[in-house]
């Protein structure tokens, strides 16, 4: 969720929607020219990537022998009586009621993994003319597009499958993951989506300056530099 609004807090405008929220935000994400496009491959991987990997992970995860990893990365950087919350949280219900809300079983997982690897086969296929990028239209404009949201889009959706190395803050020990989500990672990793995924990461996770894109659009005068921390840092610096 954000928040804008002046500093009188008088016109404060709430965002929600992560789409809407890149719209406002990253314009220089949405070439006009071509944001019917980009906005049509947002809205297929939203609904065909982002649940289906959601789900086989979650299916792996949330097993008992796994509860304790779980819970130790995802309250890295919470207070202790959350952590132990969590922790207590994790095995009395709450991994049940997850699968139960979200109908994740073996066999919606399985139907998941299928879809995921349909959904690479669909953007290894886009990328087969040799683009570098999702949206490239060089027919037409005599040059690529460049990065734009259709790539963000897949690269966050794809990002928790093919766990990138700049999202390491952000992922289990390599020695706690399942075998099974290991073996997936690793066969996904070798499509040409699957390098793609990573070549997105490694070339604009901790540094994408859009800067020049928006000083080239007068609508929006917001200069936007996309940068990962250390929250660990961060915390320890206030020790």
């Amino acid at each position: 969720m954000v928040v804008l609004g002046d500093k009188t807090k008088s016109h404060e405008v709430v965002l929600s929607d992560s789409t809407t929220i890149l719209k406002t935000l990253c314009s220089a994400l949405y070439p006009i020219e071509f944001i019917d496009e980009i906005t049509s491959v947002e809205q297929y991987l939203d609904a065909h990537l982002g649940p289906t990997v959601r789900c086989f992970l979650y299916n792996e995860l949330l097993r008992p022998q796994y509860y304790s990893s779980v819970a130790n990365l995802c309250t890295s950087n919470t207070s202790l009586i959350e952590s132990i919350v969590f922790k207590q949280m994790i095995g009395s219900g709450l991994a049940d009621g997850m699968r139960k809300a979200m109908t994740i079983n073996d066999d919606t997982a399985l139907l998941s993994l299928e879809e995921v690897r349909n959904v690479f086969d669909i953007v290894s296929d886009m990328l087969s003319d040799g683009r570098e990028y999702l949206i490239d239209r060089r027919e037409r404009i005599h040059q690529s597009v460049g990065f734009t949201a259709a790539d963000l889009t897949f690269a966050a959706l794809a990002g928790a499958i093919i766990m990138p190395p700049e999202l390491k803050l952000l992922q289990m020990e390599e020695k706690d993951l399942p075998l099974k989500l290991i073996e997936v990672r690793n066969e996904l990793r070798l499509t040409p989506a699957g390098k793609y995924c990573l070549f997105i990461y490694r070339n604009h996770r901790f540094s994408v300056d859009v800067n020049q894109r928006l000083r080239s659009n007068k609508s929006s005068p917001r200069h936007v530099k996309i940068k990962s921390v250390d929250r660990n840092a961060i915390n320890q610096s206030k020790l």
